[in-house]
Parts: structure tokens; C-alpha cells; sequence
């Protein structure tokens, strides 16, 4: 599966790629209108709401929906696995958890 790139590397990248694309006159004037509101460049404002695009839809890619009776159906089967006893590992950490919570009311 692809992994995405570490967001504090990114702002350590050397700009070396390039994207082209012919756009209709309309389109580029939104964006350019768009980008000045912003208070960026064009280009900045084209690769920024790029990037956020692919971002959302690679979390998107990676959730999955359920609804109705495919709902019912996967929690019925989960409703039918013999619950096991928690490991060692899982045990320290809900105890962790528990304690950064604590923490964190206090």
C-alpha cells in the first residue's frame, strides 16, 4: 500500500518535479481570483489545494462505509467471535492510555 510522505520532510524538499496542464481561460481566471484571496501565488495556491485534494482522497481510500443491512450483518459477525483474553502488551498499554488520560484531566 502507498504510504505518504513524512509532512515534516516535505517541507524540506527541494522543488525538482514539474505538473503541466492546459486549462480553459474561465478556470485559470477562478483560480487566479482565488489564489489572490488567498494571499498566494497562483501556482502556490494550484499545488496546496492539489496536494490537500490527494490527501483527502487517500484518507477516503482507505475508510470504509457501511450502511443498513451490510452494517447489521458485519457486527452480527463480530458479535459471534469468542472474545479472547487481552495480551500482556495490550494490557501495559490500555494502562498507559489510562494514565494519559488521567494526566490530561488533571
Amino acid at each position: 500500500m502507498f504510504s505518504l510522505p513524512d509532512p515534516n520532510r516535505i517541507a524540506e524538499e527541494r522543488r525538482s518535479e514539474r505538473l503541466e496542464q492546459r486549462i480553459k481561460p474561465s478556470v485559470k481566471r477562478t483560480i487566479e481570483i482565488a489564489a489572490a484571496l488567498t494571499g498566494t501565488d497562483t501556482s502556490d495556491f494550484v499545488v496546496t489545494s492539489a496536494y490537500e485534494a490527494a490527501l483527502k482522497r487517500l484518507a477516503e481510500s482507505r475508510t470504509t462505509e457501511l450502511a443498513g443491512e451490510d452494517a447489521k450483518r458485519f457486527f452480527d459477525a463480530l458479535d459471534r467471535l469468542e472474545p479472547k483474553e487481552p495480551t500482556d502488551a495490550l494490557r501495559r498499554a490500555m494502562a498507559q492510555y489510562e494514565d494519559q488520560v488521567e494526566n490530561a484531566i488533571r
